[in-house]
């Protein structure tokens, strides 16, 4: 299913939904813990249960994702200022994003080209490495891909062979058990300096 995001000049955000599977792992955990305290203690066999099931479709979500990325014309513009300033597509975290996740990033520096970015957060380091560069109005696949030690991102645009580059995936071991998935977001310091649209399909 195609979505569309939009932002207002002066704004960060491109609204996505809010409620994920996540929300429900917790809140379900939450309620058998609680029910088998005041009521049953079989209740608690429910949240021991519930949450590793919740687990099983979350990891297979988010470990592996791939997206057709559709930049409109009006994402095209030129940064002045804080030019480390990388936007955010799509991605995965686990307990905290400033802490660890991966997501596939992009800029606009000279109003024409697109810049994509593997953007991670590792141990709460930031760490970003340029994957390739695309034009407006073109179909561009993306993927974040995870095994036990690193993230591997892939684009892929027009007739261009795939680009990859990879990044060392957190020790973090609680990370794995609590994952969220993360939306497309416009900045850092500087908000959008203009109304822009883009589409994501997952694939």
């Amino acid at each position: 299913m195609k979505h569309e995001y939009k932002i207002k000049k002066g704004e960060h955000y491109f609204k996505g939904p809010k409620l994920q599977l996540t929300d429900f792992q917790i809140a379900t955990f939450a309620i058998f813990l609680i029910l088998g305290v005041f009521l049953s203690k079989w209740f608690m066999l429910g949240s021991i249960i519930s949450y590793p099931i919740f687990q099983f479709f979350i990891r297979k979500a988010l470990l592996n994702m791939t997206y057709k990325v559709f930049f409109f014309n009006n994402c095209a513009y030129k940064l002045t200022e804080n030019f480390d300033q990388i936007n955010k597509l799509f991605g995965s975290s686990g307990v905290y994003h400033h802490w660890n996740s991966a997501r596939i990033g992009w800029r606009c520096i000279d109003y024409e080209n697109i810049e994509l970015f593997a953007y991670c957060y590792v141990n709460s380091k930031r760490i970003y490495k340029k994957i390739a560069t695309c034009k407006t109005d073109t179909d561009i696949v993306c993927s974040i891909q995870s095994d036990k030690n690193q993230y591997i991102f892939n684009v892929k645009s027009g007739e261009k062979i795939n680009e990859t580059c990879s990044v060392q995936r957190p020790n973090f071991k609680i990370s794995g058990i609590f994952m969220y998935k993360l939306y497309p977001y416009f900045g850092g310091q500087i908000p959008s300096p203009k109304f822009m649209k883009l589409h994501l399909e997952k694939i």
